[in-house]
């Protein structure tokens, strides 16, 4: 691995969520709070095999833990802060890039036999911005058909 291509992984990765943070949290802090929902990886819980790159997930597990450090740091002034860890998700890219055969094998790793639709994982993420989920900080909320239940 070169390492400009692990630099520029982690500098998109990992400070990308800082900077997403650092942008945000004192204008809803003086508006009385938020939610700040992180995207990360399942990468960031455990290495994929098929993921080439260890930046990837060395990045991702720094979010989960800067979202953790943020939810405490920044609770008291009522900003609350998750992470949502996605495995594989059916995009228009993917289906259009990935052959078949390819998709059927990486679909028969996962207990529910099917990548996420990006519909599902977006229904996640609305639920953590909404105030439906106002008792809930420094979570990480893992959507991957069950491929890292084991």
């Amino acid at each position: 691995m070169r390492v400009e291509d692990h630099l520029k992984t982690i500098a998109i990765d990992r400070h990308g969520a800082f900077y997403g943070m650092r942008a945000v949290i004192p204008g809803m802090a003086k508006a009385g709070g938020g939610s700040i929902v992180n995207i990360s990886s399942v990468a960031g819980l455990v290495h994929q095999i098929d993921v080439p790159n260890p930046a990837y997930t060395a990045a991702n597990f720094a979010v989960r833990r800067l979202t953790k450090a943020a939810a405490v740091q920044f609770g008291s002034q009522r900003v609350r802060v998750n992470s949502v860890h996605p495995g594989g998700v059916l995009t228009p890219m993917l289906r259009d890039t990935v052959p078949a055969a390819a998709l059927k094998t990486l679909n028969a790793d996962v207990p529910l036999r099917r990548m996420a639709d990006p519909r599902e994982v977006s229904q996640l993420v609305a639920f953590l911005a909404s105030d439906d989920s106002s008792y809930i900080t420094g979570a990480e909320y893992i959507i991957d058909g069950g491929r890292t239940a084991d």
